[in-house]
């Protein structure tokens, strides 16, 4: 049986000096100690341990921006009772958080369930968003499609704000509207190399090494020209090593899929809202979107032999 799962992400902003960075990590100390609080009172004192790592650390003096480390498995999970009473029936979740938290990333931290009512959970994820928005750090929705090898999982979603005119009169309705990833190529290292360069000028952070399932290539025209590791059968392997990266503002996400000749697959995954129509981020994430794809063509271009 699956559990359930909900998923919230902490996006830094910009800090304009280490001592900046000093107090997000101060923040962040004080949201460990209330998660901590939660676990059953037999191990409450037991600390978490999360490794904190800042940009001067010594021992992590790599480029975040383009290192690849598996981010899948190492997560810390915690158990949550939900029981308030003796007499109530036995209720708990688990919160899976991330094993190091570092400055320069986004750190992700999902509630999943399995026996509990659905009004507990809710409550403690309003209190969890309560004590991110009281310690100062900003927590965020992220979909399931994030951290999914399928990158057509939940591809389709709601907006309420469709009308359309019918004997004189103007009807408001809902509709389900396909909300399947962009994906942009570049056939070229070069070029490749570069736009890591232009996603950073754009605010996107490193969110960790996913996996993708190659029948994103089906779509693609001539996708068979990228060279991916393939099985003794000759078939691209079942997943395909890839960085991501989200935007500080939170609403749009890229997976950075790269072959062995150093092509790249720009995987641009919106953060939607099944829920909610949140036109602000849906504004700020077409926007990203366009100017993603403006770089990808100026830098092809550039890279395109002269013709004539």
């Amino acid at each position: 049986m699956r559990f359930r799962q909900v998923m919230f992400g902490l996006v830094p902003a910009s800090f304009r000096d280490y001592d900046a960075e000093l107090d997000y990590v101060s923040k962040f100390r004080r949201l460990l100690e209330y998660l901590g609080k939660l676990r059953e009172k037999s191990v409450q004192e037991s600390p978490l341990d999360v490794k904190i790592v800042t940009s001067k650390d010594s021992a992590e003096t790599e480029d975040i921006f383009q290192v690849q480390r598996p981010s899948e498995d190492s997560m810390i999970k915690l158990i949550v009772p939900l029981r308030r009473l003796k007499r109530d029936p036995f209720e708990w979740m688990e919160i899976a958080i991330g094993s190091t938290f570092e400055t320069r990333s986004s750190y992700r931290i999902m509630f999943n369930w399995l026996v509990a009512s659905s009004a507990k959970v809710e409550t403690q994820v309003q209190l969890f968003l309560r004590r991110c928005s009281q310690f100062g750090l900003q927590a965020m929705s992220f979909p399931q499609t994030t951290i999914s090898r399928d990158l057509f999982l939940h591809s389709v979603r709601m907006y309420s704000d469709a009308s359309v005119f019918v004997d004189a009169a103007t009807l408001t309705f809902s509709f389900f509207q396909f909300a399947v990833p962009t994906i942009l190529t570049m056939r070229n290292k070069e070029t490749s190399d570069r736009m890591l360069e232009e996603l950073r000028k754009m605010e996107f952070i490193y969110d960790g090494t996913r996996f993708t399932n190659p029948q994103i290539l089906d779509g693609i025209e001539h996708g068979d020209e990228f060279d991916f590791p393939r099985s003794n059968s000759g078939k691209v392997v079942r997943s395909i090593p890839s960085r991501q990266y989200v935007h500080r503002s939170g609403a749009l996400f890229i997976r950075n899929i790269r072959d062995r000749q150093g092509w790249s697959l720009l995987v641009v995954i919106e953060n939607y809202r099944p829920a909610t129509d949140d036109h602000n981020r849906r504004s700020t994430a077409l926007e990203l979107l366009r100017n993603v794809a403006r770089a990808v063509d100026i830098l092809s271009a550039r890279q395109s032999p002269a013709v004539g």
